[in-house]
């Protein structure tokens, strides 16, 4: 939220660029103070040994295929989707995505083994987690946009009316952490973006600024709690996938979730965003200033928050809460606590 306001300023003052070039400078002494007063975790094994053994071949193919991608959906509407610039980076990211699945199956230690993809609700949670930064992102970016290049608002004021999305995130995790203890991920999900959906409704109707109480005002507070219900129980929903299945090693696997959730926010959030922006270039023709391409960008997310609601109703059916699963997380948090006081070696 402060960041929203600080970047306005200094975009209205001196210019955009120097958003990038203080955050530089602030982030710069941060890694280096981080590098050297954080603790190093307890470890089995050398650096050598697991830089020996590193996927980098699934690491560089991911990694590729992903960039690739969002650079061709991201240029098609500009440079023709048949062209030079667009088609062969579109043709090779397709290619590379199941290159990447079979290198997985033959890798000493890969990124992703394939039995993650067997623990029940895993997969339809993976692929509902890369459409949640999408949403944010898209949400922040076009709302931004129409005050400023439709409603010709300061960069200043549009920061200043995005603030009750970042306030009801805020409130809305702290209150849904305390659910999910007690309510089945299942209802969370659906009931979370079933409310992404109604915000992205609202907002394809607010074309003109005299819409901002009626409409966009209320949508961003619609929107963000259902995002950060559907963020905060599908994270915990993820991390519990191991409890169904027996037999499974839960501070490896959970450790190895964690990571995964976080890429594919981050995954989802770049292809998602190229392609509400091809969308919006596309329908607009590329002027910034035509709400139609925005409106086509919010029915899209209203489209992908409806399919992520039924696929979570789907999927989830049976399985709401692991077995004796309070009693499985104290485990796992005792567990987590035993080999945090471990030894370094």
């Amino acid at each position: 939220m402060g960041g929203l306001v600080i970047g306005g300023i200094i975009s209205e003052r001196i210019g955009w660029r120097w958003c990038f070039w203080i955050m530089a400078m602030a982030i710069l002494p941060i890694c280096l103070v981080t590098f050297f007063l954080s603790p190093s975790p307890a470890s089995t094994r050398s650096k050598s040994d697991v830089y020996k053994n590193m996927d980098w071949v699934g690491l560089f193919l991911m990694t590729a295929a992903v960039l690739l991608l969002v650079f061709a959906v991201t240029e098609g509407n500009v440079k023709g989707w048949a062209s030079k610039e667009v088609l062969p980076p579109l043709i090779i990211s397709l290619l590379l995505f199941p290159v990447f699945g079979f290198v997985e199956t033959i890798a000493k230690e890969p990124l992703i083994p394939p039995w993650i993809w067997t623990l029940p609700t895993f997969t339809p949670l993976f692929f509902i987690v890369l459409s949640e930064y999408a949403y944010m992102n898209t949400l922040v970016l076009q709302s931004s946009e129409v005050f400023q290049r439709v409603w010709n608002v300061s960069a200043v004021n549009a920061a200043i009316r995005i603030i009750p999305f970042g306030l009801t995130g805020l409130i809305t995790t702290f209150i849904v952490g305390t659910l999910t203890p007690y309510v089945s991920p299942r209802f969370l999900l659906c009931g979370g973006h079933a409310l992404v959906l109604a915000g992205a409704v609202l907002l394809a109707f607010s074309g003109t600024e005299d819409t901002y109480w009626t409409k966009v005002f209320p949508a961003f507070i619609i929107s963000c709690a259902g995002l950060a219900t559907a963020f905060v129980s599908s994270n915990i929903a993820m991390l519990r996938a191991p409890l169904f299945s027996s037999g499974v090693d839960l501070l490896e696997t959970t450790s190895l979730i964690g990571a995964i959730f976080n890429a594919s926010l981050q995954i989802g959030s770049s292809v998602g965003l190229s392609i509400v922006i091809a969308i919006s270039t596309k329908v607009s023709g590329g002027d910034v200033s035509d709400f139609k391409g925005y409106r086509a960008g919010w029915w899209f997310i209203a489209g992908l928050a409806g399919f992520e609601a039924l696929l979570a109703a789907i999927s989830l059916w049976r399985h709401g809460m692991p077995p004796n699963h309070l009693d499985d997380e104290k485990t796992l948090e005792k567990g987590q606590d035993s080999w945090s006081e471990r030894p370094s070696e």
